[in-house]
């Protein structure tokens, strides 16, 4: 019986196809967005676990703010987003403070400095540049390499030299050698040293940095174009023994708060704690997608129930003969019911494969590998036939109550 129903279904499916498909379009929408947030977060957090196997477990970030919050275990429990934006209060104090540290190899401070950018052929950047004030440790701790020309020094703290990123030294000087030339930021000569080699994006930085569009130039030289102020943003820690991350995060947490007068307007953070604050980034993004996911699959359920009362009514002749030569309130029920549901799960089939379509095309032209797990393709299809049963069982129970004699009159 279940099979002539779906028959039936599919054949009225079929000739009405664009209704059809329009009556299933809320439905397609929902379950497309619910199955692509959740492929993008455990896409995303799959790459960063696989970066931070990498490179990063020796890595420890201090960043201005209190960023995170944690239970009594140390897990990261919350993340302000507000305060990753938050004014700086780290200092050069604390970089070196944080460098003498036992165990620690290299502690690299990031500053930002907004200005003016200029090459000595009168170009200007094509698009938004990062100049980033550090010390020539930042190279270790990201472990990048020059390829042409060379990093500054030590000795060359205070001298005006910039290193360039790939793209912004093609945007700045074309196809031309940049080692040697001149830019100016904040109308201050400045001689380009080097030239980086290509940067992948850092699972560590939360700011989402474009390394490849930044300027490298000496802490002292940014201080002196800042009027000897420079607010760094996050100071880069590479430590000796990544197995004991956790020890040293507890070691410098202790003493920069020392520094701080035991105020806790900072964070340090561990490779692992990325991987909470993601989770907890894409929690907050999940729960807002899943209740636009929950609105398009209410309004598809109610175009659904509407269009299946349309149907009743335009096939009140057919009910009251199947009704005339035996058919049961039962036997119309399961008929009209069953069409709903398959409904709704060819919306559903639709939108997953949606879905799996914009995966491909992410993985293929974008540097995102969403994943669609298994489970919630699993859930998705049962919120779907729980739509179809739902909205479906109004329409089918009025085409069941139909009087035989009436419908035929």
């Amino acid at each position: 019986m279940i099979k002539l129903y779906m028959q039936m279904a599919l054949s009225s499916i079929r000739r009405s196809r664009w209704r059809s498909m329009l009556t299933m379009l809320g439905v397609i929408i929902g379950v497309t967005s619910v199955v692509m947030i959740f492929a993008l977060g455990e896409g995303i957090k799959r790459q960063v676990t696989g970066q931070l196997k990498d490179f990063g477990a020796d890595t420890i970030v201090v960043r201005s703010g209190n960023i995170v919050e944690r239970d009594e275990n140390g897990k990261v429990t919350k993340v302000n987003l507000r305060d990753v934006f938050s004014q700086s209060v780290l200092t050069m104090s604390d970089a070196n403070d944080i460098k003498n540290l036992p165990g620690v190899t290299y502690a690299a401070p990031l500053a930002f400095v907004s200005a003016p950018v200029l090459s000595d052929n009168g170009h200007t950047p094509l698009s938004e540049v990062a100049i980033i004030a550090t010390t020539p440790q930042i190279r270790d701790v990201l472990g990048r390499d020059v390829e042409t020309g060379e990093f500054f020094t030590t000795p060359d703290l205070s001298r005006n030299l910039v290193v360039l990123g790939p793209d912004i030294a093609k945007e700045l000087f074309g196809e031309d050698e940049p080692v040697g030339r001149i830019i100016k930021i904040k109308n201050v000569d400045f001689i380009v040293r080097g030239v980086m080699t290509r940067a992948t994006p850092s699972p560590l930085d939360l700011v989402n940095t474009d390394y490849n569009k930044a300027i490298y130039i000496p802490v002292g030289a940014a201080a002196a174009l800042n009027n000897g102020a420079l607010n760094v943003r996050e100071i880069d820690v590479k430590i000796d023994d990544a197995s004991a991350a956790t020890e040293m995060a507890k070691t410098i947490n202790q003493k920069v708060l020392e520094s701080h007068g035991n105020v806790a307007d900072f964070s340090v953070l561990e490779a692992k704690d990325f991987v909470g604050v993601l989770d907890q980034v894409f929690g907050i993004l999940t729960t807002f997608i899943g209740a636009v996911a929950a609105i398009s699959l209410l309004v598809g359920g109610i175009g659904i129930m509407n269009i299946m009362l349309v149907s009743v009514s335009e096939r009140t002749r057919e009910i009251g003969i199947r009704k005339s030569v035996g058919a049961t309130n039962q036997q119309i029920l399961g008929q009209f019911l069953v069409e709903a549901i398959i409904l709704t799960l060819l919306g559903g089939l639709i939108g997953i494969a949606v879905s799996a379509i914009s995966t491909f095309v992410l993985r293929l032209y974008t540097d995102i590998h969403p994943y669609i797990e298994p489970k919630v393709v699993g859930i998705a299809m049962a919120v779907t036939l729980a739509v179809g049963i739902i909205f479906g069982i109004v329409p089918a129970a009025k085409a069941a109550r139909k009087d035989p004699i009436e419908s035929l009159r």
